[in-house]
């Protein structure tokens, strides 16, 4: 067993292919669900959704929420009252529940503790990213104050297909960091890259994905292509990545975990506890 939690914990530090808060899709809700058709009146659109639950924000779960500041949950904006349902709706999201276990539990470790995490199976609260490792798991070089800026990067890198390139979605990011946040692209933003890319249904044999898909996600809306997002396609994408040298150092990765060493403790034993107690425990999976 200590083997395995060793090994686990190289496989962590030597493939860097994703991180939580670059993850996910279009929303998802629980099939036993009731549903209502619901009218909010901050939005002209009618929406399917859950008739009581909602969020913070008093947007629907499932519905985008402009006013959370991670760009994946903006979009799917997933239950938050357990991990089973947080799972659950990142899942039909279009993200592999192997690696929703791997990052998004151990994150919430972070957030709320390894208690709340592992005894009561505490969800992630979306609404309050801000420091949760930064510079690793959360990042301040957001793109949303100056999204114009980098949609208008990218559309003169469209090509005559209507696609643009992983490394252009790279480009847009690291502009943003160095000309709006005078900052280097933080490794946070760095494992968004595939991620978005993924989920904007972009093809990980030939690098390209439509940028219509990827304005649109970069919107806050529902992307017209959507992809699954696994550890295949995320490997294939960060070599393309890493082939083309713009790839953020591991010691950049290791100072934000040294400036953060009681969340990056509750990081890695939430990745130790991944593999045995987060099924028997907080999944259901087997006796307790």
């Amino acid at each position: 067993q200590h083997l395995q939690h060793r090994s686990l914990t190289m496989y962590f530090l030597s493939h860097p292919s994703i991180t939580l808060f670059s993850v996910l899709s279009a929303g998802s809700l629980s099939p036993s669900a009731s549903f209502a058709t619901v009218t909010s009146p901050a939005r002209s659109k009618t929406c399917t959704a859950l008739s009581v639950e909602k969020n913070a924000n008093g947007v629907p779960f499932g519905e985008p929420d402009k006013e959370i500041t991670c760009a994946f949950f903006r979009v799917i904006n997933p239950r938050t009252d357990s991990y089973k349902n947080f799972r659950e709706d990142v899942d039909k999201g279009g993200l592999d529940p192997d690696l929703i276990d791997k990052f998004g539990w151990p994150a919430i470790n972070v957030q709320k503790g390894n208690w709340a995490a592992l005894g009561m199976g505490a969800g992630l609260d979306t609404n309050d990213l801000k420091g949760l490792i930064d510079g690793f798991l959360s990042h301040q070089d957001l793109y949303w104050p100056h999204k114009e800026d980098m949609i208008e990067l990218l559309k003169k890198r469209e090509a005559a297909d209507g696609t643009i390139t992983v490394l252009d979605i790279h480009d847009g990011k690291n502009f943003v960091a160095t000309d709006k946040h005078d900052m280097d692209l933080t490794t946070g933003s760095f494992l968004e890259i595939p991620l978005v890319f993924l989920k904007c249904g972009g093809d990980p044999d030939t690098g390209k994905v439509l940028l219509k898909s990827v304005l649109e996600f970069y919107n806050g809306d529902p992307p017209s292509s959507s992809g699954r997002i696994d550890k295949a396609g995320v490997d294939k994408v960060m070599e393309m990545l890493t082939e083309n040298e713009k790839v953020v150092s591991k010691t950049r990765t290791l100072k934000a975990m040294a400036k953060s060493p009681v969340q990056t403790l509750r990081f890695f034993k939430g990745v130790l506890f991944t593999k045995n107690l987060l099924p028997k425990f907080v999944l259901g999976k087997g006796e307790k």
